[in-house]
């Protein structure tokens, strides 16, 4: 696996510019589908990945090894092994829920795994616990609360694949030197990497929490993407670390215009993509409801109240008086 990683990685920054158009449309238009789509598609659209990566994984191997020597026996390789992938994700679509959560509740692990590991050094089994526990979390999140997790969690990828998509193909358009989609989606989490991906996950959690409990819709999206914003301003600026002594972590980008424009494109395509998730979810649309209500409800009590008078007594019927014929 991590010699497939590594070649991918290679041909992501290497790609010439046919293959780099390819890649930034094909990350947009799974960014737009992630933010727009419902989770019902989630359905469809995981076995296609699924059996997409299989598919290459498949013909990377069969070409290190030798099994095949041919391009046509590359291709048949891959499509075997990507329909047999597919349509096993396909009918046995709740047990992959359960094992796709706990990859990526690994790779949450792995993406703060360096923090981690310098707060707690002198403990090292603590690293273990938190593999331990985030694997866990992603069990339980994609198995149990799945269709809420899904409904703020790909509008939150779904930004992030659209704007590092969209500038990534407007820079290799232009021509402008060694753009690629890879160099562009990295700008987006500066120096951070993967940590900065693993705290705007920490954020759409805080943001599916307060909807969960409050039904605040306003208040839920603020904190998703309030997450993204302070991100891009962190990558772009540093948040004024150049005052002090910054951490390495914290340095800002060499060019801020990118990583600040494109994280408020990630912001706004997340938020709005959440937003309309959540209004097409039927529980958070009774909580939504409920809370309107309850508003009502509050403001009709106290318009009541400033109707009664101070003494306890019914305020006397307005009277009209009559002109008498003088």
């Amino acid at each position: 696996m991590k010699g497939y990683s590594t070649s991918r990685m290679e041909w992501l920054e290497n790609a010439d510019v046919r293959d780099q158009v390819i890649v930034c449309l094909s990350a947009l238009v799974l960014g737009i589908v992630c933010a727009i789509n419902s989770p019902s598609t989630w359905k469809f659209l995981l076995p296609i990945i699924a059996g997409c990566l299989a598919g290459d994984f498949a013909r990377y191997e069969g070409s290190r090894t030798g099994l095949t020597t041919l391009f046509v026996e590359d291709i048949i390789l891959a499509v075997q092994a990507g329909l047999t992938v597919a349509l096993a994700a396909f009918f046995g679509f709740e047990g992959t829920q359960v094992l796709l959560g706990a990859v990526l509740g690994l790779l949450g692990a792995h993406g703060t795994g360096t923090w981690m590991l310098s707060a707690f050094s002198d403990t090292p089994s603590v690293l273990f616990g938190w593999h331990c526990r985030l694997m866990a979390l992603g069990v339980l999140a994609f198995s149990i609360g799945r269709a809420p997790v899904l409904t703020t969690f790909c509008p939150l990828f779904g930004g992030f694949l659209v704007a590092s998509g969209a500038g990534g193909l407007v820079a290799v358009l232009m021509g402008l030197k060694d753009a690629t989609w890879i160099g562009y989606a990295g700008s987006l989490t500066g120096r951070c990497g993967s940590f900065a991906l693993a705290c705007q996950s920490g954020g759409a959690v805080i943001s599916l929490l307060v909807l969960e409990c409050s039904g605040k819709e306003h208040v839920a999206v603020g904190w998703l993407v309030g997450g993204v914003v302070i991100g891009a301003l962190a990558v772009s600026t540093g948040l004024g670390c150049r005052l002090y002594k910054c951490p390495s972590w914290l340095e800002p980008a060499d060019s801020w215009s990118w990583p600040l424009l494109g994280g408020m494109l990630w912001a706004l395509v997340a938020g709005g993509g959440a937003v309309l998730h959540w209004r097409q979810n039927e529980r958070f649309k009774a909580k939504r409801d409920g809370y309107r209500a309850a508003n009502q409800r509050d403001n009709f009590a106290a318009e009541e109240f400033e109707r009664t008078p101070l003494n306890g007594q019914s305020s006397p019927p307005y009277q009209t008086q009559v002109p008498t014929d003088t």
